[in-house]
């Protein structure tokens, strides 16, 4: 949690420079999967994200930083004693979610084209929780982790600022621990972008 305060801070005081900048900032809207055993039942997840990224004429690639959320839930009806921790008993309600935040470069190619491909990666702080809850009883613990993320698109620039595009993104070398069991929140997404470029 101290890292990903650390890097708010920053980004606020990079802020001033932004509106001196060009640069984007989009949102994010998809799915996320994530490690079928570690995470079952609830591994699918459906993510919202903002990216920005700001950079000047000269430089090669762009400042980028990224904040996403994502979340899962499902309901136990049979019973899966056997899917890990935390407990899985019937009629249970079983929760995951990954709170991220990413400090990194995107890259984009110099053209004048509508369509704008991107490709950016970096290091990513996230911080995942497991739940389960059976009426007014439930158990919860989260862990924290840091890895390395690689993301890639197509952005459409509609008029002078509106972009719409296709956003995929991977994170991968995490480690976590959560009701003592080891996995990790690695996962892979896909989403729909929306966003304003100046």
């Amino acid at each position: 949690m101290k890292r990903i305060l650390i890097l708010l801070a920053l980004a606020a005081l990079l802020a001033p420079g932004w509106a001196l900048a060009e640069g984007n900032i989009n949102f994010i809207l998809g799915g996320r999967g994530l490690d079928d055993d570690y995470w079952r039942p609830a591994e699918d997840h459906g993510v919202f994200g903002i990216n920005f990224d700001f950079g000047k004429d000269a430089w090669p690639v762009n400042i980028a930083i990224g904040l996403y959320g994502s979340g899962g839930t499902e309901d136990v009806v049979g019973g899966c004693l056997r899917c890990g921790p935390p407990p899985q008993l019937p009629g249970a309600v079983i929760e995951s979610m990954i709170g991220e935040l990413s400090l990194g470069v995107l890259w984009r190619p110099e053209t004048d084209q509508r369509f704008r491909p991107y490709l950016g990666g970096g290091v990513a702080f996230l911080d995942a929780e497991k739940s389960s809850s059976r009426g007014f009883i439930g158990a919860s613990q989260d862990d924290q982790s840091s890895g390395l993320y690689v993301n890639g698109g197509l952005a459409w620039r509609i008029g002078r600022s509106f972009n719409v595009g296709l956003d995929a993104r991977l994170v991968t070398g995490t480690d976590v621990t959560i009701f003592d069991e080891k996995g990790d929140a690695d996962y892979f997404q896909l989403g729909v972008l929306l966003g304003y470029g100046w």
